[in-house]
């Protein structure tokens, strides 16, 4: 089967959808779960704690590695990587 470095090899060959993904999905989902919104400026309001921020992205990182290994048994590359392949030929 999959060594961990094998599964962490499999996520950095996936790195822009996984880029992306924490960009859209992540950070709504974040938003949703703190009940702050997300204004791009530090002054607006009290910020996150950082245990909230370590315990989401812990798991946002094993969900990751997960879809990584799961997408890698049956595609070569990750979802926008193939997409971004189709369209740059």
């Amino acid at each position: 089967m999959y060594t961990p470095l094998q599964w962490l090899a499999e996520t950095g060959k996936m790195t822009l959808t996984h880029y992306v993904v924490h960009l859209t999905i992540g950070m709504i989902t974040f938003q949703s779960l703190t009940g702050k919104k997300y204004t791009g400026f530090l002054q607006s309001g009290m910020p996150s704690s950082p245990a909230h921020i370590f315990a989401f992205s812990s798991l946002f990182f094993l969900v990751s590695v997960a879809f990584s290994v799961l997408w890698s048994r049956k595609f070569r590359r990750g979802p926008l990587e193939n997409l971004m392949r189709k369209f740059s030929g």
